[in-house]
């Protein structure tokens, strides 16, 4: 994929999410601002944005020269399997990055007092770098190759911005994807080794993390203690 179709599908989902933040807000009176205040962390990670990339596609050359056991298998099964080890990759650092000296860069995308798309861009450089590129490294070593490979990208890019983003999504969705309900949780200082996954909440099941979806907070939502976690007041 080159630098032009990168641009263009970036600004087509981030055109999508500032629309869809604003006709399907998560909290339907709580206004969600086009410009919120991690915003300008983007500038930030358009500066970074480059150097990943590069470090990325290095990553993925390196990879081509092993033969991955699934370099041979169908496009649709790399591409499921890769979301399926991304995702895994990903856990494991996320949970390493709680645990470690590695918190002192990863508290920063936690700094953020309310949550929309733009904080899935609210990252120290060095820990963008690194959830990016280790486990997109561990899936081209497998041997998944361009299409299936392009697909993983998007779908992991694309599932972290609605993660984040203050958009409301159907009750029981959490129980399959990693809702914004789903990673809000997961953003609770009180919570924070808790959902940590970045697409299936099966694998925060699996290893105990999983602390399910939260209902919808702040000042004016109405019913804030009958909400059911994931549900949208009426």
């Amino acid at each position: 994929m080159d630098w032009l179709e990168r641009v263009v599908i970036w600004s087509a989902l981030l055109g999508a999410c500032i629309v869809v933040e604003r006709i399907d807000p998560l909290d339907p009176h709580r206004a969600v601002p086009v410009l919120a205040r991690d915003a300008p962390w983007f500038l930030v990670y358009l500066a970074v944005a480059p150097l990943i990339a590069r470090v990325g596609d290095l990553a993925v050359e390196a990879a081509d020269a092993v033969p991955g056991p699934l370099a041979w298998t169908p496009v649709v099964v790399q591409a499921a399997i890769g979301l399926v080890v991304f995702d895994l990759v990903s856990y494991g650092l996320h949970r390493v990055m709680h645990r470690t000296r590695l918190w002192q860069l990863h508290r920063v995308h936690h700094g953020s007092t309310e949550l929309t798309f733009w904080t899935a861009f609210r990252a120290h450089p060095v820990s963008a770098l690194l959830t990016h590129v280790v486990p997109l490294a561990v899936v081209a070593l497998l041997g998944v190759r361009d299409g299936a490979l392009t697909a993983v990208v998007f779908v992991v890019f694309l599932v972290t911005l609605v993660g984040h983003a203050a958009v409301w999504l159907p009750p029981g969705l959490d129980r399959v994807l990693a809702t914004p309900g789903y990673h809000r949780r997961h953003h609770d200082p009180d919570l924070a080794e808790r959902n940590l996954v970045l697409l299936f909440p099966v694998i925060d099941r699996v290893f105990g993390t999983a602390a399910g979806a939260a209902p919808i907070t702040g000042p004016a939502a109405p019913h804030r203690s009958t909400a059911t976690p994931g549900s949208r007041p009426h």
